[in-house]
């Protein structure tokens, strides 16, 4: 019997990229020196750890509200790395590695949204730890550019 894939129901998770400049993620126009990249990378890794496990992605999305059972998402895995080129030496780029069972509509753009929310929209700490309570929370949304599905974990 030849089993027909399906990419919404045969998945038991998917793998998705966000690569974008790292000046999103600081205040600077400037490139950024070492010692700031090393302080941005780890401020990244320190808020996309709150990101693991499972939690209610109601803000991250529309149409949901915290009541509504499809909210409540499970990200296995996020790791944030440098970009180095070669080609480019001095550009600046942050690649995001999201590994999660499934996703809402616009969840991962919402996701870095609200990390440049964090820069640029002058947010305290804690509204980072808000967007997951019942709430509700505006959370900018991040450019689409940079956004790719890498891979889509079978059950076959």
């Amino acid at each position: 019997m030849i089993r027909k894939f399906d990419a919404k129901s045969s998945a038991r998770s998917r793998k998705y990229e966000y690569i974008a400049p790292i000046a999103l993620f600081h205040k600077s126009k400037d490139p950024l020196s070492e010692e700031e990249l090393t302080a941005t990378l780890n401020k990244l890794r320190e808020w996309v750890s709150v990101f693991k496990g499972t939690k209610n992605y109601h803000n991250y999305t529309k149409t949901m509200r915290f009541s509504d059972s499809q909210a409540k998402r499970y990200i296995i895995d996020i790791q944030v790395d440098l970009i180095k080129s070669e080609k480019y030496p001095d550009a600046q780029f942050v690649k995001f590695l999201i590994h999660g069972q499934s996703f809402i509509y616009h969840q991962i753009r919402k996701m870095m949204g609200v990390m440049i929310q964090m820069v640029h929209g002058n947010e305290k700490e804690d509204f980072f730890e808000k967007t997951f309570l019942q709430e509700k929370q505006r959370i900018w949304i991040a450019p689409p550019q940079g956004l790719l599905l890498n891979r889509v974990m079978s059950f076959y």
